[in-house]
């Protein structure tokens, strides 16, 4: 029986398990090892290796998995901006705050519009 609400399962290929197993695995290799290079900044690492297994050069991830992929990195990013406030001392932010402010209804205020 057929329901709207159910997901039928179907494994996945032999091939997609390698592919995807080898990016998570070369994804830290890389990161670690440009973090012990360039101290802090691992996330190069990452970003090498997405761009050579995405469409860029070798295309080897499927256009799912780098949609999945794609809204990982953004839920990661908003967490990492999440992070970052609250580890924001208020004593440090305080005095950028009217400038931030002028900026930020600028901004609201005169958009640069997007080219057509």
């Amino acid at each position: 029986m057929s329901d709207a609400y159910s997901y039928a399962y179907s494994e996945p290929t032999l091939q997609a398990l390698l592919t995807v197993s080898s990016f998570l695995v070369l994804l830290n290799a890389f990161r670690i090892s440009v973090e012990y290079v360039v101290s802090g900044a691992g996330i190069l690492g990452e970003i090498f290796v997405g761009v050579v297994f995405g469409t860029p050069l070798a295309g080897v991830l499927s256009d799912e998995w780098m949609a999945t992929f794609g809204v990982l990195g953004y839920v990661g990013l908003c967490l990492m901006v999440l992070e970052g406030g609250l580890n924001t001392s208020l004593s440090h932010a305080l005095p950028a705050l009217p400038v931030s402010l002028a900026i930020a209804c600028t901004g609201i205020l005169a958009p640069i519009p997007a080219p057509r």
